[in-house]
């Protein structure tokens, strides 16, 4: 298995084709839903292989680096980065079933991911967007040491309303 980290509480590895079906179950949740406005709803097993297969694609074109959160030899998340070449920086996103939130896993990966994107990837800036009512992302960022840089008002219109958008960003 190609894990890039590894510890006691997760690892994170590259996504496989065959994660098609744990990501498609892991992902049924209203509160994944609800704070990420790219992951279409109803999510089927075909968006999951199509997801998978977009970020291998991104992965040899070094546009996207896509991680699967493993607990117990279990898919429990992805996180990665989205990669701006032309600016040196990428944009994080994550998400994690519902069973291991509030574990201080996403902060620990997301602190992974943050040191694989400046010493490997030797980002310059790492940033983040979350809708404003997702407070888990927001307390996720101050602790890994991100600063807030603004809101963006009304930038999302997500399941019928608009939202601010909050963002935060690390710079190497």
């Amino acid at each position: 298995m190609n894990y890039i980290f590894k510890s006691k509480e997760f690892n994170l590895r590259w996504l496989k084709p065959n994660d098609a079906k744990n990501i498609y179950e892991k992902i049924q949740d209203e509160q994944i839903f609800k704070y990420i406005t790219s992951i279409p709803q109803p999510y089927t097993l075909q968006n999951a292989k199509d997801f998978i297969k977009k970020s291998l694609e991104k992965l040899e074109k070094k546009e996207g680096y896509e991680f699967v959160i493993e607990i117990d030899n279990e898919l429990q998340g992805v996180i990665g980065l989205a990669i701006k070449k032309e600016h040196n920086k990428a944009e994080l996103g994550y998400w994690i079933s519902k069973d291991m939130r509030g574990k201080g896993i996403v902060t620990s990966a997301v602190k992974q991911i943050i040191k694989y994107g400046f010493n490997k990837l030797k980002l310059k800036r790492i940033y983040a967007r979350f809708l404003d009512n997702n407070t888990s992302s927001e307390r996720v960022m101050q602790k890994v040491g991100m600063t807030k840089e603004g809101v963006m008002k009304k930038a999302s219109l997500h399941q019928g309303k608009y939202h601010d958008k909050t963002m935060y960003a690390i710079i190497n």
